[in-house]
Order: C-alpha cells, then structure tokens, then sequence
C-alpha cells in the first residue's frame, strides 16, 4: 500500500523483481500478496512484520463462523430469542506498564478456585441490568475450571471493603487478551474507577507480553462503553448480531431486570 512503503522496503530488498518479492512474500508468510498488504496495512505500531502478520493471522482464525443474510430488511427474532447489535474492539500493541491510579479506598483482589461464590454475587450485582448470564449457567465446576486457569485472571474490585467491580482478562489465545467482563455497579460509575480497571488490564497485558488485546460490547450494555474504549486506543473492527434465548424468559434472571430492555412474552 501507498501509506506502506518503507515497511515493504524494509521486508525485501529493493531489488528483487515483482514475481520474485511475490513468491518471497508467499514462501516466507505464507500469505497471498493481497493478504499479506492488508496486514501490514493495520501495522501502524510498526511492530516486527512476522510477529505482527502471525498475530493477524491468529485473530482471523477466531473469526465468527456464523454469517447473517446479505439482503435487507426486517428478519423477525424468534419467540424466547432477543437480538443484540455486538461491536468489537481491539488496541493493538506494544503495552506498557500504567499507573493504574485507583481512587482513595478502591482495591483489587484476584479470585481464584475458593471464590466461586463471590465471583457469582459479583457477576450478578454487576450483570444484571445488562444480561449478563454467561457464568450464572455453568455448573460450579466449569466455574471452577475458568477461576483456576493461570491464563484466566479475574479481579473484584472493592471500595471501602465492599465488591463493586468485576474484571476478567482471558489470555489463552496466542498473542492475544481478551477483556471477558469489565463492569461495575450502576452507582459506582463516575468515581474513576473504570479508568483504573482499564489500566489494570493493559498492565496485565504488558506483564504477559501480548500484542492484541479484543473486547466486545452489544447495545444493552451502557450508552457509554463504546467512548469509554476509543478513550483507551480500541478502535472497532467488527459488527455481529448477537441470537440469544431470553435469560429473564428461562429464569437465569428475574422478570424485572433490565427493564430498558422490552420483554416480550410468549404465548
């Protein structure tokens, strides 16, 4: 590309001919050419372009695999099923250790395998006018499993001894971070507190040396949440819609909980 010039002359040399630079790119990323500028088109830290192009190639692999129709219009949502808009963000890196700045009174603790309980009070107090019901439905033992996982750190954020926040970073995939949940309760918001929790997560990313961290946020999650991530350096990349079964409608949730979100019942 036009706007990559110098990390194409710096990959190859200058000389070789057009067939020669394109079977030196397929023999040594085994990329197409197309695929490979694409690539390093989005490589705007001007990270190492093997490690950078690998890493790329990592994140298409965990592509969505369900694909919506193409025409337009209204498609009705299943009776039980609520649909939700998901936007998908990623920062790429290097990260650097940040002062995570946490105001007067406000901790963190890591929960591990003994926490279960706490972690799903926490889940709950966080989640709830939001959906969130992903881990209210495992078994204790899955839960279990997700808390005792090194590449899995989940944090309760506290204020003044009492649990308002929840974060949790998965690291399982190569060269990537996941922020599963960042969350706090609805009146612990405007404190300062967020941005802290960010800052833990990037931090944590710097710790373990990864290039990419990703995140999703659908519209039942606070009007907020998209600005707060571009504040932080994530730009999207993705849109998907989101078919769910109605927690509030299968009793993972009471009926009243997020009431801006319309409960249609069944017949």
């Amino acid at each position: 590309p036009n706007d990559r010039p110098s990390v194409i002359k710096n990959t190859f040399h200058k000389d070789l001919s057009k067939n020669a630079t394109k079977n030196a790119i397929e023999n040594n990323y085994g990329l197409p050419v197309t695929a490979f500028l694409h690539h390093l088109r989005d490589n705007d830290k001007g990270q190492p372009v093997k490690a950078f192009v690998k890493m790329r190639v990592n994140m298409k692999n965990m592509e969505l695999e369900l694909k919506l129709p193409i025409q337009n219009g209204y498609y009705a949502v299943p009776a039980g099923k609520l649909a939700t808009l998901t936007t998908y963000y990623e920062r790429m890196g290097p990260f650097t250790d940040t002062p995570e700045n946490w105001p007067e009174t406000t901790s963190y603790t890591r929960l591990g395998p003994k926490d279960t309980d706490q972690y799903r009070s926490l889940f709950r107090r966080v989640g709830e006018h939001l959906l969130w019901e992903s881990r209210l439905d495992i078994q204790d033992d899955e839960l279990v499993a997700v808390l005792s996982d090194p590449a899995i750190e989940a944090y309760a954020i506290s204020r003044n001894g009492v649990p308002i926040g929840l974060l949790e970073i998965d690291f399982n995939k190569p060269d990537n971070a996941e922020i599963v949940y960042i969350g706090l309760v609805s009146d612990a918001t405007g404190l300062g507190i967020g941005p802290a929790m960010m800052h833990l997560a990037l931090s944590r990313s710097a710790a373990r040396h990864i290039n990419r961290i990703w995140l999703h946020t659908c519209h039942f999650d606070s009007k907020q949440a998209p600005r707060f991530y571009e504040k932080f350096g994530f730009r999207a990349y993705l849109l998907a819609i989101e078919l769910m079964d109605d927690p509030r409608l299968k009793g993972s949730l009471p009926l009243e909980a997020a009431p801006h979100i319309p409960l249609i019942l069944t017949k």
